[in-house]
């Protein structure tokens, strides 16, 4: 699995109604793992791709520009790297299963 992290900087509701947008667009079985948090100057998106090359390819698509700027947001940074571990309900969904504690 392989991520990109993308920042956005201004008014976090109205970069999150733009966002929401845009995820109105997508296919849900596109989406394997996706993480949007909120921060007191922007949103910050984590996108997962199955590998690097499925990453590269995306990138390379255009989408990306095409699909951020219908919805009136700018592209922001993007920083891509591989993925250690993925745990998602305690279900290890990416990496090595390392065993992950009981219940408590």
């Amino acid at each position: 699995m392989h991520a990109s992290i993308l920042h956005f900087t201004g008014d976090p509701d109205d970069l999150a109604r733009r966002v929401d947008e845009l995820f109105l667009r997508v296919p849900a079985d596109n989406v394997r793992l996706l993480l949007i948090v909120r921060r007191d100057d922007g949103l910050t998106m984590i996108d997962t791709c199955p590998t690097r090359e499925a990453y590269e390819r995306f990138r390379a698509s255009g989408w990306l520009e095409q699909a951020l700027a219908g919805v009136g947001l700018s592209v922001p940074a993007v920083t891509d790297h591989p993925v250690h571990l993925a745990v998602v309900d305690g279900a290890v969904i990416s990496g090595r299963d390392i065993g992950l504690a009981a219940t408590a």
